[in-house]
């Protein structure tokens, strides 16, 4: 495949939720599962749209809801050991910049289905590259979903000369690779790197055969985008500042499964997800519906627990198409929160991210990647679309809120 023009993006789909807040007792909804053998036999699909909580009690649930695909396909990244880096790597100072950088790239769509457990055919798509900082430093804390044998054997490549440059092989069929960084730029004076601080010329850059494409270091911290490079193959781009990672306004990631299910009467599907903070770490799972209401509302609806299968709490929102001929694509953005064992309901923050299925002319490739990111009420990007802001200032229930807890607090 031909090199894509490198571009410097701005940061898109600011995202936005998590803090557990476990207010109930033990049972479950009857949406515990084993295992699916049809889409339409997912027990996700009796979720009921209509209601406002889905018609899931705020109980605990089997670890993983007792499906494999929350531990199998949703499983934490692997930490790494940076010989460089252990040997000299400084802690950065009050006044240093330092962000996270979570890049996946591959199938942007899941496998096609096949009969008879046949292994799918995804071919293949080489995806030996690097990540390199103009100023400062990088560090390599994780891998995402990288196979140490066969065909598809990836490998970052150690030892590494340039502290700043990360480099790696890397060969994706019908899943998914990726890297977990953190980078530091020096204050001004420092004498690690430059020596000019964060300047706004700064960038990082990935830098693959089938994309290459550069990040201002200034907008790494709320980078939330999906660019895509085929119908099926893309790299998720996902940033983070220090506050993300170590305070109690903090963010994440939302990864999964988007699931369109031919046939449904509602004309969506269900969804699949694992709350993960920016360390990669899973805590959370999430289940849920999407689709049309009678009235015509597009919504979707979940559920999330953590990973002993203790309740967390319910999500909601709404979700939009975008360009169908590129794909069954959109958006969707929410707001979660904890319902107590009164019956009232725990603002705890919002949500915003992309989903993409297969191409909507077949609808053949029903299974989809579902990307976003949550964060707390009191994160700077706590706002969503029902008028909930990020010092929770309430809203008028339509989505009038402007975003910064400025809302009239007539919000439900």
């Amino acid at each position: 495949m031909s090199k894509t023009k490198r571009r410097s993006l701005s940061a898109l789909l600011l995202g936005l939720p998590v803090a557990a807040l476990m207010l109930a007792g033990c049972g479950n909804d009857g949406i515990t599962g084993s295992g699916t053998t049809t889409l339409e036999q997912a027990p996700e699909m009796e979720i009921d749209l209509n209601d406002p909580n889905g018609g899931m009690s705020a109980s605990d649930e089997q670890p993983g809801f007792g499906e494999a695909y929350f531990t199998d396909a949703l499983a934490d990244d692997i930490p790494v050991t940076d010989v460089l880096a252990d040997s000299g790597d400084v802690e950065p100072g009050p006044r240093a910049t330092v962000v996270y950088l979570r890049a996946v790239w591959g199938r942007r769509t899941e496998a096609p289905t096949v009969a008879d457990d046949a292994e799918p055919d995804c071919g293949s798509l080489v995806w030996d590259g690097s990540l390199s900082v103009s100023d400062g430093f990088l560090r390599p804390l994780s891998t995402i979903r990288f196979e140490r044998f066969g065909d598809f054997a990836d490998s970052l490549i150690f030892p590494r000369e340039n502290r700043a440059v990360l480099e790696w092989g890397s060969t994706t069929g019908c899943g998914v690779d990726g890297v977990l960084i953190r980078i530091v730029v020096p204050a001004a004076g420092d004498t690690i790197g430059n020596g000019d601080g964060l300047t706004a010329d700064d960038e990082v850059v990935f830098d693959t055969a089938p994309l290459t494409v550069a990040f201002r270091l200034t907008e790494v911290a709320d980078l939330d985008t999906t660019i895509m490079v085929d119908d099926n193959n893309g790299v998720s781009f996902t940033g983070f500042n220090r506050n993300d990672v170590a305070s109690a306004c903090r963010r994440g990631v939302v990864r999964g499964a988007w699931v369109d299910v031919p046939g449904d009467s509602l004309r969506g599907g269900y969804i699949r997800a694992a709350w993960m903070d920016p360390m990669g770490h899973t805590f959370g799972h999430l289940r849920g519906r999407w689709g049309i209401t009678e009235d015509g509302r597009q919504l979707w609806v979940g559920k999330i627990i953590g990973r002993r299968g203790e309740y967390i709490g319910h999500v909601r929102g709404t979700w939009d198409e975008a360009d169908l001929l590129a794909g069954h694509t959109g958006g969707f953005k929410g707001h979660w929160f904890a319902v107590s064992t009164s019956g009232d309901e725990v603002y705890l923050g919002a949500t915003r991210g992309r989903w993409r299925t297969g191409r909507d002319d077949t609808r053949d490739a029903e299974r989809g990647l579902m990307h976003g990111i949550w964060a707390t009420r009191c994160n700077r990007d706590g706002g969503d679309d029902r008028g909930h802001g990020g010092g929770h200032g309430g809203g008028d229930g339509n989505g009038n809120g402007d975003g910064n807890g400025n809302g009239d607090g007539n919000g439900a």
